[in-house]
């Protein structure tokens, strides 16, 4: 699997963190749920939020907010949970957002490359920017904001 600057973007989960709105792939997502207690782990890494258990599968949670430097924030009822897929093994990993607004058919003539605009911990986020009907938001990598996490602590929270 190649990163979203080598493969087609066709549809985009927008969602909102720390009031700015960022998107990733809808090929990426497998599903969407409200947000639910989650268990803290004691892991050397920020970017591990804990864990949960979805209909009897534990699924570690990526703390996105400390990945794109944003104040920590306590669960609320009205956050969600974006379920993804960590990699061929075709385990479920998730990422806490604010919430889900939207999902838009993305046109490949509104988006442009844009490499390493953030980054953390010394590893960059690939991402594109495209244009939406209410401005600019950055298609975040998913392959290259796993591989950052992965090595800091996700094979701990997977094993």
């Amino acid at each position: 699997m190649g990163t979203i600057v080598d493969r087609p973007v066709a549809k985009v989960l927008i969602f909102e963190i720390g009031g700015q709105r960022y998107g990733l792939p809808a090929s990426d997502v497998r599903e969407l749920v409200r947000a639910v207690a989650i268990l803290p782990l004691s892991l050397e890494s920020a970017f591990i939020e804990g864990v949960f258990d979805l209909r009897g599968t534990v699924v570690p949670v990526v703390d996105l907010r400390a990945r794109l430097r944003l104040p920590s924030k306590a669960v609320e009822p009205s956050d969600h949970l974006i379920i993804i897929e960590a990699g061929a093994g075709g385990r479920p990993l998730a990422l806490r957002v604010d919430r889900a607004l939207d999902l838009v058919v993305l046109d490949p003539a509104a988006s442009e490359q844009v490499q390493e605009l953030m980054s953390g911990s010394g590893d960059a986020i690939l991402v594109m920017m495209m244009r939406v009907p209410n401005g600019l938001v950055p298609l975040l990598d998913l392959r290259s904001l796993i591989a950052t996490t992965r090595s800091a602590a996700l094979p701990l929270a997977l094993g």
